[in-house]
Formats: structure tokens, sequence, C-alpha cells
């Protein structure tokens, strides 16, 4: 019996484990059955793409040994992808003049090219005579490079072949430089195993959903109202059975309108009063808020005015409890629950991976008797509950840039901590 070479049985393998790429559907329900837009983010690529409602995330599944020249998905097009006998190339030509198409195999052997001078507009070409195998197709314009994963399934044994099939119109507006697939696809590389954080936006309500794809499915955000007495509207996200705000707040006011007061200094040592009801920016920098929230000394965020939206609460030190067991115990549930990356957190951000979509951000603290300190070092977020055993003080959870667990201190009311509510 003739016996298939080990090679080509290691190739099918690849071609047949990355052969499907994922269509992602989305839809609402809740305070909104309608869909905006949907903002996707490759948390472990550091990607992201926004999808205008209406319209799929096409997840291309790729080898993550192959690197991509300048994969700018929404530029370059290839259909079917897995092919059997042909694709289509489609893509646009911002400006006029000489395109090469290239196509080159695993190991960047280039096998076949063209080369035409285009006019402005949307062009299309056919790959044809490819046999089993992952290739790249390179597409070289006057002014961009875009290359593609291209997987065929196929046992061709004719030569490859690029035909050119015609302009289907001219780009008169800049919107339109950016394609879009003829199915109202918008493309992403994945890998499996990626992370991704997909928020639904609709009107005020924003739903984040925490996903990592292995089919093509139909993805349906919850939303639910969450807007704090300012306007303030916060994206929200489930972790197990609780829903959580997805962003530190940043009201002034409770929900009866009065104002929360501050300071004046903002470095205030207030230490010696009894029931100081205060918020605060970090060092005063307004600038900082929409991304850090506020910082709230306990007495402000357990008044019963409410600091939280209408429906909403601070959490008690229990419902910490709840979603740091949810997510494997205090020794590893920082790293689920921080923001990825070095942008707001100082380096190394260990183990972060925010797969909750919590997204925790070091907020810092404003210490009772004046001092703002640690902002991009820690986030510190108050639970409603105080210590029995410490007067004056009450329970926190406490996450660090250079650790992938949770602490469970306690501190003193008076100091200005960071807040996030949780749903009723």
């Amino acid at each position: 019996m003739k016996q298939i070479p080990i090679l080509v049985l290691m190739l099918f393998a690849i071609v047949k484990s990355y052969s499907q790429d994922y269509l992602i559907s989305f839809a609402g329900e809740g305070a909104s059955t309608t869909i905006d837009s949907v903002v996707a983010e490759n948390l472990t690529k550091n990607t992201s793409a926004t999808i205008p409602g209406g319209d799929q995330l096409k997840l291309e599944v790729v080898l993550s040994a192959i690197n991509s020249l300048n994969n700018d998905d929404n530029t370059l097009h290839i259909y079917p992808n897995p092919a059997e006998k042909y694709s289509i190339i489609e893509f646009y030509a911002v400006k006029g003049g000489w395109t090469a198409i290239e196509v080159f195999d695993l190991s960047g052997k280039l096998l076949a090219q063209t080369r035409s001078s285009l006019e402005c507009g949307k062009h299309s070409y056919t790959i044809s005579g490819l046999s089993s195998g992952v290739y790249t197709v390179v597409v070289k314009t006057r002014d961009n490079n875009y290359t593609k994963k291209l997987i065929c399934q196929s046992d061709n044994k004719r030569d490859i072949k690029i035909s050119y099939n015609g302009v289907s119109g001219e780009i008169n507006s800049p919107v339109l430089n950016k394609l879009k697939s003829t199915n109202d696809e918008i493309s992403m590389q994945y890998t499996e195993g990626d992370i991704l954080k997909l928020t639904g936006i609709s009107g005020i309500y924003s739903t984040i959903y925490m996903d990592i794809p292995t089919s093509s499915k139909t993805i349906i955000f919850t939303f639910v109202s969450c807007t704090d007495a300012d306007t303030n509207h916060y994206p929200v996200v489930t972790i197990g059975e609780q829903t959580w705000m997805a962003m530190n707040l940043k009201t002034i006011r409770y929900n009866n309108l009065d104002t929360i007061e501050t300071t004046t200094p903002d470095t205030l040592d207030i230490y010696g009063e009894s029931t100081p009801n205060y918020q605060w920016t970090y060092k005063g920098y307004e600038n900082k808020v929409p991304t850090y929230g506020r910082l709230y000394t306990w007495y402000a965020v357990t008044d019963d005015r409410n600091v939280c939206p209408i429906g909403w609460h601070v959490p008690a030190n229990d419902e910490w409890t709840i979603l740091t067991t949810y997510l494997g115990g205090e020794d590893v549930a920082g790293g689920k629950l921080k923001e990825t990356g070095t942008t707001n957190w100082f380096s190394p951000n260990t183990d972060a991976t925010n797969e909750t979509g919590f997204t925790a951000l070091p907020g810092g603290t404003r210490n009772a008797t004046g001092p703002f300190e640690y902002i991009g070092d820690s986030g510190t977020w108050w639970s409603s509950t105080e210590n029995e055993t410490v007067t004056g003080d009450a329970w926190l959870l406490h996450l660090m840039f250079d650790w992938s667990g949770v602490s469970n201190p306690s501190f003193s009311e008076s100091n200005g901590l960071s807040v996030r509510c949780v749903m009723d």
C-alpha cells in the first residue's frame, strides 16, 4: 500500500484544524433589543475592531506560527476561505497605479504573481490551481501592502493562476476606503484560544461579553440600566451570578441629586472628622476621572442617599468573596480581574488577562491625612462592611501591579478609595 508522507499528514492536520473561520452574529435583549455597534477586542493579540449594528464579526482563524506582514483585515477579502478549487480576492485601490498580487507558501517561497496598472476602485481577482496547504496572499498597491492567509483543501495538480475579474466602481468617499465584505462582515485575525472582549452598545446601554470562540454563534447582549445621578453611563459585565459595573464610579451626586462634597484644599487632613462624606479626583486631575473614576470615603459610599445607580449598590464584603471564590480564589483572582497591558497599570502587571471583563484599574488612594498615593500601582475598592474588631475600619478589595492575587484588608473609613457597584 502506498504510504502518505508524514509532512503531508502534518499539513493536512494543520489545515483541518484551522479550516473553519467563525461568523459571530449579535442580538440584544432586556432594556434594548437593538445593537448600535459592537467593539471587539482580542485581549491576547491586543487588536480590536468595531462592528456596526446588523453586521457580523468574521474571525479568520490563522496559524500562530505565521506572522502577517500587515494585517489590515478591513481592506483585503478572500472568499471562499478555505478554498476547494478557487478563491476570489477583493480589495480597494484607493489611488490608481501599479498593483502586484503575490502568493507564497509556508516557507515563504513565491509561487505565483501578477502585476497590473489599476484604476481607483474595488477590484476582483481569482486564484486557482492551488493544492492542499496554507498560503499567504499579498496585495501591494501604490500606498499599502495587504496580506491574508488562504487555506486550500483540494488536491489540484495544475499550475497556480491569478486572473483579473474586473473593477466594480470608484470610491467617492473616504468612508469607503475601508472595505466591508459582501456579506456585511468585519474581519478580525483569531487564533484558537484567544480571549475576546465584546462590548455591545445600544444607546445609553453597554454590556460586555467575554468569549473564547470555538465555532460560529450568535451572542446575545443583555442590556440593563446603569446610569448614575450625573448621567454617567457605565458598561456592565456578568461574572458568575453577579452583574458588575465594568468601570470605576465617577459621580459627584447621590441619587437624590445632593452633591457629594470635596475638601479645600484637596489634601486637607480629615482624620479627626467623625463622618467625613467626601469624594476627590486623584490630586485634582479631572482628566484622570474618565479612566480611573473618583475616590470616595466609606462614609460617602454607605450614605443612605446612595452613590450607585438606581438598582445597584456598593458590594458587601461577602459579595467580593463570592466573586473571588468564583474566579478560583484569592491567589489567582487578581490577574483575571485586571485590565491587560501597561497603559494604565505599572509594569509588569503580573498575570493580567481580564478574562472576566471586569477591567480593574489602579485608581490609587487618598489618605485620610491628605496625601494621594499609588495610582497605577494598586486598585482598592470599598465594601459596605465594617471591620467589627477595628473601630473606624471597613473591608475592601485590593489588587496590585506585581501580583496575580487579591487581598482583603481593612482601611480607615476616612480614606478615599475607588468604588464598583454590583446590581441588586
